[in-house]
């Protein structure tokens, strides 16, 4: 979807805080009536969920990138899609990245697709061991089977790296 197009679908939205939502949700994927709701509901206004301990949030949960709404209608468009991860959280989750790589070079492919579909990784989705049996066309005794040969490898791998 175009930056322009989105823009244009949400010229009706005067209040900044609607507009923004209404961005929000639609880049997370929503249709147009799902996100007009989600900017309607509760007014969309940071006002009306502020939490001590947070401070303001909209009504679905995010931090607001500006704090200074007098000029919200003037945010540019890609301010809305920041990484607002800190340098050490982002460095973290690289370097764990890459320990998760590196753990699976010790299995073998097959090995590998049923621990990244067990568990998430490598961009696969999180699956059940039948899922997994109709998907890789196996048994479940199969996909249990290499999930516990690989198992047993990492912790081989661990036992000699200790």
């Amino acid at each position: 979807m175009d930056v322009a197009e989105l823009l244009a679908e949400a010229k009706d939205l005067y209040d900044p805080d609607r507009k923004q939502t209404y961005l929000l949700a639609r880049l997370e994927g929503d249709d147009i009536q799902t996100a007009k709701a989600k900017s309607t509901r509760a007014l969309a206004s940071l006002d009306h969920n502020t939490n001590r301990d947070r401070g303001p949030v909209d009504h679905l949960g995010r931090r607001p990138l500006v704090t200074d709404y007098s000029l919200a209608p003037n945010i540019p468009f890609e301010s809305l899609t920041v990484d607002n991860r800190g340098v050490d959280q982002r460095r973290d989750d690289e370097l764990r990245e890459q320990l998760v790589q590196e753990m699976l070079t010790v299995l073998n492919p097959r090995e590998r697709e049923v621990v990244a579909r067990i568990y998430g990784l490598d961009g696969y989705d999180v699956h059940t061991y039948d899922e997994i049996a109709d998907i890789m066309v196996l048994s479940r005794g199969s996909v249990a089977q290499f999930r516990h040969r690989a198992g047993v490898k990492l912790r081989k791998m661990f036992d000699h790296a200790a």
